[in-house]
């Protein structure tokens, strides 16, 4: 969500300051023409600094209103995704991994993927 802080055109029509606007972070990151990634299942742009280009991908926005829970929610998943890791052997489902192989769909429908843990011996 952010707030203008003037009046805004658009569309033909200006919007008061004041105007609250919702900002959709899929329509970003799954913009075909400006990253390369947008239609992949492709962890690795988190961490070889493709998501830092000037192009916005903001999984935890940016600016004056940056999620105050970042690094809270980013310690609890990266220990949860540890632990997991440590004491198990996780791997897709045949037709997740089918899903994942292909282009994504723009309307990824997320619940879909399924992963299997196994307990490590």
């Amino acid at each position: 969500m952010r707030e203008s802080r003037r009046p805004t055109e658009w569309r033909g029509r200006t919007l008061p300051a004041g105007t609250e606007f919702a900002v959709v972070s899929s329509v970003f990151h799954r913009d075909d023409e400006a990253l390369d990634f947008a239609d992949a299942f492709d962890p690795d742009v988190w961490l070889d600094g493709r998501t830092e280009r000037d192009w916005p991908i903001i999984p935890f926005s940016a600016g004056p209103a940056r999620c105050p829970g970042e690094n809270v929610v980013l310690l609890t998943t990266s220990s949860a995704l540890s632990h997991l890791a440590d004491h198990n052997t996780l791997d897709l489902d045949p037709r997740t991994r089918e899903l994942l192989a292909d282009p994504m769909p723009k309307t990824f429908d997320h619940t879909t993927p399924r992963l299997a843990f196994w307990r490590k011996p």
